[in-house]
């Protein structure tokens, strides 16, 4: 590729590539992809639409113009610096031209639904709550793959999760928790991978309409980051300095950011006027007082606030940081509430779906993975107030310019100072969140799984991967074989079946 200017990028596509159903990629196929994207944007059908918006509604790409076969131009209405890597994006992949409806997006459960690619693995069928099939694809333009087919098998429980690899009946799992950990390094059977350390963030999100910046600057003052990294996390996480987490370009560990300080939060909390009758320095020995503070904290009726926690109840991280989190705002005579929810109800809050809405949020963990490699994916749909997956509700003026101009400046020092300032202000005065950690890669497989490597996405590409069909472990789970023709020594080893929990772009 190559830019004529800030607005017109000049691309050349890959000859000898064909579709899973056999059609040729061409030209045709890349405009008429982003063609049904922008129209169904438009529509409101796409539910990751505002990534290719400006938080003011404009279309960032304006259309695509078709030079020859194997030859576009990307015409942009106006430049965005992160382009490229949001054309790495998933949501950028092609598919054949007329191969889905126009006007609509897909039910994966419907039958006669047919999902097309270029991978090196073809979709094979979907099975609502149960699993999503794949067989190697002999025409792959690549490296072909090792196995013949991919199981993703939908496990929405952690527990069950992990000990469905304890007990083999998967091959990989990524993610385990952290309780399990020991168990599963213990094992002679499975093979654990730690690290390296990835984009993932996790943070324990507040209702900016409804928890004023003073209290949020005491709720991050007062979390026992230690405990929750030490204890909780049994030490797979680094701690989240802020917005923007470290390995992405633009971040800067020298920016100051927040450390417990109790006695920081309950001055803060004195100075606000929100202990009555208190003042410093005249009730200075107050700031020591712990008994004084959790007494209040006992009831709602008594605490200087009451706020609640919630948080899908099916993990046991999420619930141990709610539990620390009200010890922690204990300290500061502030009464929460834990309420545990199914999974589907949470994501019903945080995206305002009826009967639900994010209102009744107020303290809630979450995670999120970039879509890109860009620090504007964190900051963009995090805390722009355009945006449908700021949970937090953040609505901040001077946020929201630096966040506009992060994503039209193409001068790499420029958008490199916006965000230092971004992340100063966001950790220093403005605290939307209380920034808790960054994960490690954590993955665990079987021992005769060849091949597989982590990366700092946490993205997980299997076409690499191998069975070393010499060292099978005992009691190694037989998988049906999808491809037929396969012989059946093979079939023992002819799938991997992949877990993951059912989640959006959201980290559950």
């Amino acid at each position: 590729w190559v830019w004529d200017n800030n607005t017109c990028l000049n691309m050349s596509l890959r000859h000898g590539v064909t579709f899973h159903d056999g059609t040729r990629f061409n030209a045709t196929h890349v405009q008429w992809t982003f063609d049904r994207l922008y129209n169904l944007i438009d529509l409101g059908e796409s539910q990751l639409g505002d990534l290719y918006l400006f938080p003011n509604g404009t279309w960032i790409l304006d259309h695509i113009n078709i030079v020859s076969e194997y030859e576009i131009q990307c015409i942009l209405t106006v430049p965005y610096a992160a382009f490229l890597d949001l054309l790495t994006f998933s949501g950028s992949y092609i598919i054949p031209k007329d191969s889905m409806p126009f006007n609509n997006i897909i039910n994966y459960g419907d039958a006669g639904v047919n999902l097309i690619g270029t991978g090196p693995f073809k979709f094979m069928e979907y099975l609502t709550e149960d699993k999503v099939v794949f067989s190697k694809w002999a025409d792959y333009w690549g490296t072909p793959a090792n196995v013949p087919g991919l199981i993703f098998q939908v496990i929405p429980d952690a527990n069950t999760r992990n000990q469905a690899m304890l007990n083999r009946e998967i091959h990989f799992l990524p993610d385990p928790l952290p309780d399990m950990v020991n168990t599963f390094k213990a094992n002679p059977n499975l093979y654990f991978k730690d690290g390296p350390d990835n984009l993932v963030i996790q943070y324990i999100g507040m209702n900016n309409k409804a928890i004023s910046k003073t209290m949020r600057q005491v709720a991050s003052y007062a979390f026992d980051y230690t405990y929750a990294l030490s204890e909780v996390m049994k030490n797979q996480g680094t701690r989240l300095h802020g917005p923007i987490p470290a390995g992405m370009k633009t971040y800067n560990g020298s920016i100051p950011y927040v450390s417990r300080n109790v006695t920081k939060a309950r001055e803060l909390m004195i100075n606000a006027g929100l202990v009555p009758g208190a003042s410093l320095p005249a009730n200075a020995s107050l700031l020591t007082n712990d008994a004084f503070w959790t007494s209040k904290a006992g009831l709602p009726s008594t605490a200087f606030a009451s706020y609640n926690y919630t948080y899908n109840a099916d993990n046991q991280v999420r619930h141990d940081m709610g539990v620390l989190l009200r010890s922690s705002l204990a300290q500061c005579g502030i009464y929460l509430t834990l309420n545990g929810i199914t999974w589907k109800q949470f994501v019903y809050m945080l995206y305002d779906h009826a009967p639900y809405n994010r209102n009744q949020l107020e303290f809630f963990f979450l995670g999120w993975g970039p879509d890109y490699n860009d620090p504007e994916n964190y900051v963009s749909p995090l805390f722009s107030n355009a945006s449908y997956s700021n949970g937090a509700q953040v609505d901040d003026p001077t946020l929201q310019v630096w966040i506009e101009d992060s994503r039209s400046t193409t001068d790499e020092a420029t958008r490199d100072q916006i965000f230092q300032d971004v992340q100063e202000y966001l950790q220093t005065d403005l605290m939307p969140w209380i920034f808790v950690y960054q994960g490690h890669n954590l993955d665990v497989w079987v021992k005769n799984l060849r091949g597989y490597s982590a990366n700092i996405l946490d993205k997980h590409y299997f076409g690499h991967v191998s069975f070393d069909t010499t060292s099978t472990p005992p009691g190694e789970a037989v998988p049906i074989p999808i491809v037929p023709l396969l012989a059946a020594i093979v079939s023992a080893v002819a799938l991997i079946s992949v877990v993951e929990g059912r989640k959006l772009k959201r980290r559950s």
